[in-house]
């Protein structure tokens, strides 16, 4: 019911997920207000700059050595962690496929197909965070030189 500002600091990222309506990023560079959640806020640090734009004053910060590599290492996890889902998920979808290719005959295949529609589009949104991911690292070992 509290209806003013909170602001909380915490590496949580269970806790940040589910307080946040905005973030501010804080930097040796300077910092960044980020209007949105922290899963929005994530998104646009691997995707790069995104519409909205730092508040005045406010100066997008430029890595250090220090963290760019820290950046890269979290960069590979992302990409290992998508390629996770990338492999999991093409695997229940050929699962799904080969249940409807040859179905039991008590099968229900409509709750089948509805299942492999979604399976298909959870596919399609771990690929998609996948080639995020693979591109945040290029560019980020391109920066590093």
């Amino acid at each position: 019911d509290y209806t003013g500002t909170l602001v909380l600091i915490s590496h949580d990222r269970w806790l940040l997920r589910r307080c946040a309506r905005s973030i501010v990023d804080v930097r040796r560079g300077g910092t960044v207000l980020f209007p949105g959640t922290y899963d929005e806020y994530r998104q646009s640090v691997k995707t790069g700059p995104t519409t909205s734009s730092p508040r005045k004053g406010d100066a997008v910060p430029k890595l250090s050595a220090r963290e760019l590599s820290k950046e890269i290492e979290r960069a590979k996890v992302a990409l290992s962690e998508a390629e996770e889902t990338v492999t999991k998920m093409e695997a229940r979808v050929a699962e799904i496929e080969r249940s409807l290719a040859s179905p039991e005959p008590d099968a229900d295949i409509v709750a089948k197909t509805i299942e492999h529609t979604k399976a298909i589009a959870v596919l399609k949104d771990a690929m998609h965070e996948w080639e995020q991911a693979a591109t945040r690292l290029e560019e980020l070992k391109a920066a590093q030189g």
